[in-house]
């Protein structure tokens, strides 16, 4: 990770990488009330309580350490890379069969229908979701086992801001 400073109202872009490949890609135009943030992403599961949760599965974590929010004028674009891709680029596990948690309160949350599967503007399979704050996500290939899921629907909404009625 790295400390970030937006360009205030303007297009910003942010892109994680591991040694390899690129793992999360961060769209949105900032406010005029930006400030400097650490967008730190971790792929490590240490001291995951979860982790056992996903014993029985190929499971994969992306975790935005502090769970940082992004200012901006609407609601960022995040792009997750979809890990279960192979050297070749093809897919290991197809994109319906990957179930994506969210950690909420140290809850594992099933958020598949919130994310889109599909491609980027440079064919890499990616999953899209409209956020302001960066959680916990973790792509699995089946279900977490005895997890305490949270139906997505409990889970509070994002604030949206009301529309001034101008056009």
């Amino acid at each position: 990770g790295s400390v970030a400073k937006p360009t205030k109202n303007d297009d910003n872009e942010i892109t994680w990488e591991d040694e390899n490949d690129t793992i999360a890609r961060l769209t949105f135009e900032a406010d005029d009330d930006v400030s400097k943030y650490y967008p730190k992403l971790s792929t490590k599961w240490d001291n995951a309580q979860y982790a056992e949760n996903f014993a029985d599965t190929d499971a994969f974590i992306r975790s935005f350490v502090g769970n940082p929010t992004i200012s901006a004028t609407s609601r960022p674009v995040l792009e997750l890379y979809n890990p279960f891709v192979d050297e070749d680029g093809e897919s290991t596990v197809a994109a319906e069969d990957i179930v994506i948690y969210e950690v909420v309160d140290g809850a594992l949350v099933d958020v598949t229908d919130k994310f889109t599967a599909g491609e980027n503007d440079d064919g890499d399979s990616v999953f899209t979701i409209k956020t302001r704050t960066l959680g916990t996500y973790i792509f699995s290939n089946g279900a977490a086992a005895a997890a305490e899921e949270v139906p997505a629907e409990e889970v509070p909404a994002e604030k949206v801001n009301p529309g001034t009625g101008r056009f």
